[in-house]
């Protein structure tokens, strides 16, 4: 349960970044809100952690060898027939 919660946390801080980022950004009318500034950047900061942390959560599971790694017999089988061949 808590592995499955760290994989989804990174996502959440993405989402929930994003979505503080836009309503501060909707703020910016005429006149400028009171906490369009301190929202707007706080949901940016959330954007830019969120992507760093499941940038190093992908590096980790490549580098653990769980995952991340092109399959070419997938990728061929993925692609629209007659498949090019993979070298």
């Amino acid at each position: 349960m808590s592995e499955l919660l760290l994989a989804l946390a990174p996502r959440a801080l993405l989402v929930l970044g994003f979505c503080a980022a836009t309503v501060g950004a909707a703020g910016f009318g005429d006149p400028v809100e009171g906490l369009a500034w301190p929202l707007f950047a706080l949901g940016l900061a959330a954007v830019i952690c969120g992507g760093l942390l499941l940038r190093m959560q992908a590096r980790r599971r490549v580098e653990s060898g769980r995952g991340g790694a092109l399959d070419r017999a997938g990728l061929a089988a993925a692609l629209p027939h007659p498949a090019p061949q993979l070298e």
